[in-house]
C-alpha cells in the first residue's frame, strides 16, 4: 500500500485497507511532543500500528506507554511481581 500523505515526520504505511498502519523513521523513546502527537494521530486513524525495531527494556516501555495516556491495569493477565500493571517501573 501507499505512504499516508498526512505525516511528514515519519512514514506511515497502511498494512490493510480496513486498519492497521507500520511507522517507520520514529524512535517512541526519543520522539519529541510534536512527533509523539503525530503518532498517537496515526493510532486514532488507522487504529493498530506496528513500530519495528524500537529498544524498550520494560522501564522505557513504560515511559513510551504512559505518553499515550493512563494505563488503567490488564484485567486478563497479571503483572510480574515487581511490575504489578505489566508496563514497568512506577505501577
Amino acid at each position: 500500500m501507499l505512504a499516508d500523505k498526512e505525516f511528514g515526520r515519519f512514514e506511515v504505511r497502511p498494512i490493510t485497507g480496513a486498519l492497521g498502519a507500520e511507522l517507520k523513521g520514529v524512535d517512541l523513546l526519543a520522539a519529541d511532543d510534536p512527533t509523539f502527537e503525530d503518532v498517537r494521530k496515526a493510532l486514532y486513524k488507522h487504529k493498530v500500528l506496528a513500530v519495528r525495531g524500537q529498544e524498550l527494556a520494560p522501564e522505557s516501555l513504560s515511559r513510551v506507554a504512559r505518553r499515550f495516556g493512563a494505563f488503567s491495569g490488564n484485567p486478563v493477565h497479571q503483572g510480574l511481581e515487581r511490575r504489578p500493571s505489566g508496563l514497568g517501573q512506577g505501577g
